[in-house]
This record gives structure tokens, sequence and C-alpha cells, in this order.
């Protein structure tokens, strides 16, 4: 778990030139990795001014880099975020936000239902102040709530929805920054985009979606189906006939060829609904293969994505592939159709694609 250090000194209190030392002196002595000197600067900090938010935000992610298994580290960061949040709100930009975010992951982290329902909860809150700003929500928030959400098994549709948008926003940035190198020659001008942080991030969200269909029951396969194809849907999911293993051209199976040909298809499939309950499972069970494919082209060593792929293999066809339509070899490589699909017919901006998912803003805290 990683946390957020705020580094934003010139907001701590500029009447106390001290505390604003400190502050700045903590964020020194982080920054050169003396995270000894980094807590001692901070816990000074608040013993001259025990309501700093940027003290106790920045102190609470100093003790769980120090000592981030230590029960009694992770219980004095959560006090010290709590009271951030609750002392500041959760408003676009303002440090509650922040403090919330932080809170989220150490909650999030825990692995508990508890935990998980209140993460979901404060992401939803930071999504919601941000939409409530006009400012377009972080990828990390989203992608963060799509993964609690479909942890808590409480909301599978839902979930979907959310997996799919941080899918696609996420494989965006990830094409942003391979352009962005291309256009300047530096590998490094969009680190974010192609670090290892990022693509395990996304493998996370694959296996997420490719469990998440892969377990779904008939009825919930036919409702994800029926939402995927709304105006509003994603329109992420790839019919069993899209599923071609090339990269283009008029051949395989799933006919897309160019842009055109990809709204065609696209088109094509939305018409073609409702799809029969039989066909809305191999809708399923064929983006599931596809998503967990490419979980495991972004992290290879993602054991659970690997397993799950396993069991859709060996369930498809009893273990022995050719038994049914579903039963194919697994190909090495997620289907180019679905990685394409997942761009078509999404909305222009991401703001607009949280529109799609109804987003409500929660009640700020």
């Amino acid at each position: 778990m990683t946390v957020a250090l705020l580094l934003a000194a010139s907001a701590a209190r500029p009447r106390k030139d001290v505390v604003e030392e400190a502050l700045l002196n903590g964020n020194e002595l982080y920054s050169s990795g003396d995270l000894a000197g980094a807590r001692a600067a901070y816990e000074s900090c608040m013993q001259m001014d025990a309501s700093n938010g940027l003290c106790m935000t920045n102190l609470a992610s100093v003790l769980l880099d120090q000592a981030p298994d230590s029960p009694d580290a992770r219980a004095l960061a959560e006090r010290l975020y709590r009271r951030v949040v609750s002392e500041s709100g959760i408003v676009d930009g303002g440090l509650g936000a922040d403090a919330a975010y932080n809170l989220a992951l150490l909650l999030q982290d825990a692995r508990t239902p508890a935990g998980t329902a209140e993460a979901c909860e404060l992401y939803e809150s930071i999504v919601g102040a941000q939409l409530k700003a006009r400012t377009e929500p972080r990828w990390d928030v989203i992608a963060n709530l799509a993964s609690c959400t479909h942890d808590l098994r409480a909301a599978p549709e839902r979930a979907f929805e959310l997996l799919a948008v941080a899918i696609v926003q996420g494989e965006a940035l990830e094409e942003a920054a391979v352009a962005e190198a291309t256009r300047t020659g530096d590998a490094s001008a969009f680190p974010a985009g192609s670090s290892e942080a990022a693509s395990g991030a996304l493998a996370v969200l694959y296996r997420g979606l490719g469990t998440l269909l892969a377990d779904a029951d008939d009825a919930l396969c036919a409702a994800i189906v029926k939402l995927d194809a709304e105006p509003s849907g994603p329109h992420v999911l790839l019919r069993p006939d899209e599923d071609d293993e090339d990269d283009g051209g008029d051949g395989g199976g799933g006919g897309v060829e160019g842009d055109d040909g990809e709204r065609a298809t696209r088109d094509r499939v939305a018409e073609q609904r409702p799809l029969s309950p039989a066909a809305a499972v191999e809708t399923c069970v064929t983006s599931a293969r596809n998503a967990l494919q490419r979980a495991l082209e972004l992290r290879p060593d993602d054991a659970q994505a690997a397993h799950a792929l396993a069991a859709l293999a060996a369930r498809a066809g009893g273990g022995a592939a050719g038994a049914d339509a579903r039963a194919r070899v697994v190909p090495e490589r997620a289907s180019p159709a679905f990685v394409r699909a997942l761009f078509d017919d999404f909305a222009p901006t991401f703001d607009a694609q949280l529109r799609s998912l109804r987003y409500a803003v929660p009640e700020l805290v």
C-alpha cells in the first residue's frame, strides 16, 4: 500500500513560522529517506499546533512507511486520518480529501468487510466532491472504487460498470504515455503511464472484470449483457463470434475492420440484443477469458488471474478442449477485438463516462 505524502507546505498555517519550518523540515527529511527524522519533525509540528492537518496527515503516512504491518502504527495513522477528515471535510483539492484517500487505502488494505465497505464510501465521497467541483476524477480513485466494489460482492452490476470505466481510462492513459514517449523520444516523459505500478493496477482491474464475468450465474450474465448494451452502457463485452485472433483485416470471427468496421460491429451487436440466455453466457465467458488473459499480459506472475483462467477453461469444456463451443484452447494473448472494443462507442471524456454510470453525488463528510 502506498499513501500520499502532502508536500504542499505553503498551506501550513503561515501565522506560525516555527510550525511551518517544522513541516518543511519533515518534508525534506522524508524526501531524503530519513523517516525517523521526518517523524520527529512532524511530531514537533503537532506539539506546537495540535490541529495542523498537514502535519497530522504526513505523520500518519510516515508511520505507515516505517512500520506498515504494525497494528499500533496502523491504528495511530487511522486515528490521525480520521481526525483530518472530520475537521476538514471532503472537498475537492482539500486536505480532507487527501486524508480520506489515504484512510481508504488503509482500510481497503486491511481486507475486512467493514473496512472495505467504508473504503468504498470514502472513494465515493471523493469522486462526488470532484464531480461537484466539475473536476475530472482521479483515475486511481476510480480504480480503487471499482476494486473495492467488486470485493464487496454486493453490487456486481455496479462493479462491472466501474471496472469497465476504470479499465478504459487506464488503457487510455497508457496509450497516451506511449504516444508521448514516441513523440518526444523520451521514455521517461510520461513515467506513470508505463510504470510497473500502473500496469499492476490495470492487471488487478482486468482480473476483477474477468472473475466477475466468470463467476456470474445465468441471471447476472443476462443483466450485465443488457446493461452493457444500453445507450449509456460501457459497451465493452465481446460476443463469441467477434473473438478474432487476428489484428485486423476482413478475416477472423470478429469481422472488425478499421474504425468504421469497429463501429459497425458494435452497432450490429447492439441491434442483436437482447441475446438469448445461452448467448449471454457465451458473451460473459468470452469476455472473461479475454479480460483474464489481458491481466496476465500486464502482469505475467498474477497467480490469481492464471488460476481463474485455468478454472474457466476447465469449466467450459469439462477439462477437455473441443467439448463445446466454449472449450477452445486458451489463446496466448487477449483477442485484439476485445482490446479494441474497450474503446468503441465510449464517451470522449472521463467525466461523460462517469455520468453514464448515473452517478449521484454522495453527501460530503
